[in-house]
């Protein structure tokens, strides 16, 4: 993997890096990545219905929360790499607790991401609800990705 954040990647670099034989990034990086394109699509519904209605304050602060989500879901996908690959190589205690925490962390943004959206649906113009419907359909997707890795990681 390269010493630079997943984020800084162009995505057929990433792309190329999950589909590889490398440890990581796998699945839950692409999950991460996947978690941050959601808030993306929800920061899009969100910009583009606040341009039209600019004292919106349930809108101006999602967008600020949506932004910061999206951060910190590309950082996600960082840690889901480096706890991994630490997990693969040392399968200590440490290194479970360790990607154990990663998950919870994407979990609560999963849940942050979806209480945003619940918030905002009724403030987001219709020209822009696919943008919504998009960051719910992905924020589904990560969450079936964090339960399969979940799963395998605990055996179940």
């Amino acid at each position: 993997m390269p010493n630079m954040s997943l984020a800084d990647l162009r995505i057929g670099a990433f792309v190329e890096l999950v589909s590889s034989d490398h440890i990581a990034p796998g699945a839950g990086a692409a999950g991460a990545v996947t978690l941050a394109l959601a808030a993306a699509c929800g920061a899009k519904a969100v910009s583009v219905s606040l341009r039209h209605a600019p004292d919106d304050t349930c809108l101006s602060m999602a967008l600020t929360r949506l932004k910061k989500l999206r951060d910190c879901a590309l950082q996600g996908a960082d840690s889901d790499a480096e706890a991994f690959t630490n997990f693969v190589r040392h399968r200590s205690d440490n290194s479970a607790r360790q990607l154990a925490e990663t998950g919870e962390a994407i979990d609560h943004l999963i849940d942050a991401l979806s209480l945003i959206i619940e918030e905002v649906e009724s403030h987001i113009r219709a020209n822009v609800a696919g943008d919504l419907i998009a960051a719910k359909a992905l924020a589904t997707a990560v969450r079936t990705i964090q339960a399969a890795d979940e799963a395998e990681a605990t055996g179940g």
